[in-house]
């Protein structure tokens, strides 16, 4: 639940990356009520903590995070995704087999447990870390996110 001593500052240490808002965003009800019409504060955290590059998403871009998320119903469907957390898990341990379609990983900050999930369920993962980019990958690294999915793309259709 605590960070490592010394690891939590204003940028993600990707080393140690602490996810406090996995947790925070399991809770029902709670962050409906602290953010509805204030989801910008949390939002603009998420912006210094997870980019590389602040500038990549600028005024305008956040403004529409704020406006898309601002609601309480928009809080609570932006939520349900971290509350079907523990059943993804389940029902991961259900299926034991590997994918075996192509697949494609492109990471920042995670990107080793991106690496180490790709890994242990496909069968030949391509993993990409671009190591200028944050959180915030297509925003950051465009041309270089374009590329990727391209490249991988293309290769896959013939």
């Amino acid at each position: 639940m605590l960070p490592k001593h010394g690891t939590f500052g204003d940028k993600i240490d990707p080393k140690n990356p602490y996810v406090w808002w996995f947790a925070f965003h399991q809770a029902k009800g709670l962050p409906e009520d602290l953010l509805e019409g204030r989801a910008y504060i949390e939002q603009e955290w998420f912006f210094r903590y997870l980019l590389y590059k602040e500038d990549a998403i600028d005024t305008r871009d956040r403004a529409v995070y704020a406006a898309a998320y601002s609601s309480r119903d928009a809080i609570r469907d932006g939520n349900a995704w971290y509350q079907a957390f523990t059943q993804d898990i389940i029902d991961q341990r259900a299926y034991p087999a590997k994918l075996t379609v192509p697949t494609l990983g492109i990471g920042g900050p995670g990107y080793g447990w991106l690496n180490d999930f790709l890994n242990r369920r496909t069968t030949n993962p391509k993993v990409v870390f671009l190591a200028d980019s944050g959180h915030f990958i297509a925003e950051e690294a465009p041309k270089e996110t374009t590329r990727l999915l391209m490249d991988f793309l293309g290769s896959n259709s013939r």
